[in-house]
């Protein structure tokens, strides 16, 4: 109503501008036709314009209210919103919680990375080194051997700063020095060196150490202070050490200045800056120091032989330059490292080949082959193994280790029934078939004695199949067969020649399922392969079915494919006594069925919950127990109950949950749509009942038969009325005996425009449902308004489950996002 009068106010303004233009210049009647026309049109833009943002908030605040995705949809679908503007907001909603899930943990593993990096006040760029903290391969995808070697978490350089300050140290502002002066004389002093370079002594004033190495400080502080203390020593060592300022430049990750513990080397420098960059050198990285150059670092020398030649110790103000790399080259095939290396100007191929581990125990080691790209045209090497050391690699150089030859020159394969299958060497020893089985250990019992196959290779790379009667040849009715190199002799087996036999048992046992068969088994041996029969086994009810074999006379016939099917206790011939389990011989394929004993049953439970005296689970002590029978079990109800508010929740058989498919795909298939709020999808339902009855008239049919699973809730008395579905305001409004439903309806704002007021419901606590024109309003009950369903806005109930799903997940990622 404020949104049309607004409106209506913007429309005098804006057709009457002048302040004399009121309200009251109208007739009465006019106003309120034209209040009324300007409401009208603005409820459908005001559902039009529900934005996702508004949504929203919507959601979030109905969600901490308490109330229901079914509601919730309900709400929103008669405000205007569409399933489709609800799947928008679910995935906005769970990409932007996946975004800040996945900044949580980027963060904290930075945290980490921190962590492990900062030492005696380090200070490294961590937001750049994590990008390249991810991988091992350059952006190219080339593979470059020793560039992780920085990136790594557990190999940081860090030095120790627990060890003995070495002497030669040199010394410089921020460094603290200790003397201590023991002997005829006690005396102990702590100092830092100043900016200046300089420590002040009580005794001797200024002494300059900054540049001295720890020896020349010690041999000076000595000299100065022995006047004053003879008869004592005097010691001096370092205390807390400074840090030092130095520089990373060139092709670094991240280049800059870092500050450093001043115990630290090239190599922890290179890894706080994160590594080398793509095309940064390994083998050229030069330390320059006031000028010049003092070092010059190859890493490779540190992976491959651990020597840490020129990884020196820094000094404040040291420049560490990673240029550019000079050649690198790629080594492929069968070598044991496989990858790119960076080689200097004037390495051989031999060194590139060491670095890359030597071959692999496949690789034909007499040559390489080196593809080489220059200017204007390629060109391929093949140096030989002494060659090797001489020939010197270029940029881009491409080489590869060849297999050797998989081929056999001298074998001979023998496989399956045999005592030991396998390849043999030709020989003098080993030069024909009868030698070769011989040689395997001769033929096992199975096998196929009168016909084994022989495939050899011919010369145009394709095989024939020679037959072998391995039994002519042992009797030598047949010349032997002489053995080609590659030759491959089978020799079948009759056990793979003879359908594998099995036996089934099914039913009332511990593991049912096939088992082999075995010669004079019995159901009672079949059995307890199986594990043993269940209590519930009924040993009258065994039943074997058997298969038929099929008769010289029955060919063509579907006699073979049927099943014989017997029971033990069938007549056997003319004799009136049944057969016994443990006598009756199975044949292979017999399929025995343990039935179920008719008289077993499955111990039964319901639980009751609520305003009893011992709630709790009780056991059905018959099929034929009531609802009566079990709440006089349960030691009667407390005072505060509300017997006419107990219910009873009863969980889907089979039956009810068919009965629910078919609807629900009918459902799907209609013109007419399904209140999603009534539409019940759990595995659940309430059963109305009226207990109070069924106590005061036990085995009448408000006393009904309570089945396994059952759920008697007995709640608490409740003062309230809940009003939900197409009105103003769904509310929970205070009981007031004696008044109708329109009160309750008043309370929660009158109907909406969508109401269909005719066909509202009432739910009562003990399940009941009634018309609202034929219940009445009880304490604890839920008055339900519907929608009016038009033509042209009808929801189909696919249309109103995609929509509750929606804003479920939707309501579900709010929450996540809020905590």
């Amino acid at each position: 109503m404020t949104f049309a009068v607004d409106i209506h106010r913007f429309f005098i303004t804006f057709a009457y501008p002048k302040k004399t233009c009121t309200m009251q210049k109208y007739p009465r009647l006019l106003q309120w036709f034209f209040t009324l026309v300007l409401l009208l049109a603005a409820l459908p833009s005001v559902a039009q314009r529900l934005t996702d943002i508004q949504m929203t908030e919507f959601i979030r605040q109905r969600h901490e209210q308490g109330a229901k995705a079914e509601a919730i949809a309900n709400e929103l679908l008669a405000r205007g919103a569409t399933a489709d503007q609800l799947q928008r907001i679910q995935r906005n909603m769970e990409k932007l919680n996946m975004e800040q899930k996945g900044a949580e943990m980027k963060e904290e593993e930075a945290g980490n990375d921190a962590v492990l990096r900062a030492n005696n006040g380090e200070t490294p760029g961590t937001a750049s080194v994590e990008k390249h903290l991810a991988g091992e391969h350059d952006a190219d995808g080339r593979k470059i051997f020793g560039h992780d070697i920085f990136r790594s978490r557990m190999l940081s350089f860090e030095p120790n700063v627990n060890i003995a300050v070495p002497d030669d140290y040199v010394l410089g502002a921020g460094d603290e020095i200790d003397i201590n002066v023991n002997g005829a004389s006690h005396h102990a002093s702590h100092h830092t060196i100043s900016p200046n370079g300089v420590i002040v002594l009580d005794l001797t004033g200024p002494v300059t150490l900054a540049g001295l190495t720890l020896s020349a400080a010690r041999r000076t502080l000595n000299a100065r202070l022995a006047p004053f203390y003879s008869g004592s020593t005097v010691s001096v060592s370092v205390g807390q050490t400074r840090t030092i300022g130095i520089h990373v430049m060139g092709e670094v990750a991240v280049p800059g200045s870092y500050t450093l513990s001043a115990f630290a080397t090239v190599f922890h420098a290179l890894y706080m800056a994160g590594g080398v960059g793509e095309i940064g050198t390994l083998r050229a990285i030069k330390v320059v120091r006031d000028g010049r150059i003092v070092a010059n670092v190859d890493i490779y020398d540190y992976i491959l032989h651990g020597r840490l030649s020129g990884n020196i110790m820094l000094r404040d103000g040291d420049v560490i330059i990673v240029g550019p790399y000079e050649q690198l080259v790629e080594m492929r095939g069968e070598v044991k490292r496989p990858m790119w290396y960076e080689v200097r100007a004037g390495e051989s191929l031999q060194q590139a080949l060491e670095a890359a581990g030597m071959f692999t125990e496949n690789a034909h080691r007499a040559s390489l082959r080196v593809e080489r790209r220059t200017d204007s045209q390629r060109m391929v090497f093949t140096p030989s193994a002494d060659d090797f050391a001489t020939f010197l690699l270029a940029d881009g150089d491409v080489v590869t280790a060849d297999s050797s030859a998989t081929h056999y020159v001298n074998m001979a394969e023998v496989k399956g029934a045999v005592v030991r299958p396998g390849r043999y060497e030709i020989s003098a020893d080993v030069a024909t078939v009868m030698s070769l089985v011989m040689q395997a250990g001769g033929l096992l019992p199975e096998a196929a004695r009168d016909h084994a196959v022989l495939l050899r290779l011919k010369a145009d790379g394709t095989h024939e199949a020679i037959g072998v009667d391995i039994d002519a040849i042992f009797a030598g009715s047949v010349p032997d067969i002489s053995l080609h190199s590659a030759d491959v002799l089978t020799v079948a087996s009759l056990k793979g020649q003879t359908e594998k036999r099995y036996l089934t048992i099914e039913g009332e046992v511990a593991m049912p399922g096939k088992f082999p068969y075995a010669d004079n088994m019995t159901v009672k041996d079949l059995a307890t392969l199986a594990g043993g029969m269940l209590e519930t086994a009924s040993l009258q009810g065994i039943e074997v079915a058997r298969r038929t074999k099929v008769r010289p006379e029955a060919a063509g016939k579907d006699e073979g494919s049927e099943t014989m099917l017997f029971s033990l206790h069938a007549e056997a011939g003319n004799q009136a006594s049944p057969l016994h389990v443990a006598t009756f011989r199975l044949q292979p394929y017999d399929e025995v069925f343990v039935r179920r004993h008719a008289d077993y049953n499955d111990r039964r439970s319901v639980n009751v919950r609520g305003e009893v005296n011992y709630a709790g689970r009780y056991v059905l002590t018959s099929d034929e127990e009531r609802l009566s029978d079990v709440m006089k079990r349960t030691g009667g109800f407390t005072s505060r109950a509300s017997m006419d508010d107990a219910r009873l929740v009863r969980k889907m058989n089979e039956e009810e949950y068919l009965r629910r498919k078919t609807l629900l795909d009918r459902s799907r298939h209609s013109a007419d749509s399904l209140d999603v709020a009534i539409l019940n999808l759990s595995d659940t339902y309430n059963v109305a009942i009226n207990l109070e009855a069924a106590m005061n008239r036990p085995g009448s049919d408000d006393d009904i038969v309570l089945r396994d699973g059952d759920e008697i809730v007995i709640p608490q008395h409740s003062s309230t009325v809940t009003v939900s579905g197409e009105v103003m305001h769904p509310n929970t409004v205070t009981y007031a005996p004696g008044k109708e439903m329109a009160y309750y309806i008043n309370q929660a704002g009158g109907y909406s425009q969508d109401a269909q007021s005719r066909k509202s419901y009432i739910i009562y606590n003990n399940g009941a449902v009634s018309r609202a024109s034929k219940g009445k309003v009880m304490p604890g009950c839920e008055i339900v308004v519907p929608t009016r369903h038009r033509r042209n806005n009808s929801r189909s109930l696919s249309t109103s489950l995609s929509v509750t799903t929606a804003l479920a997940t939707v309501a579900a990622v709010l929450v996540t996002a809020l905590k």
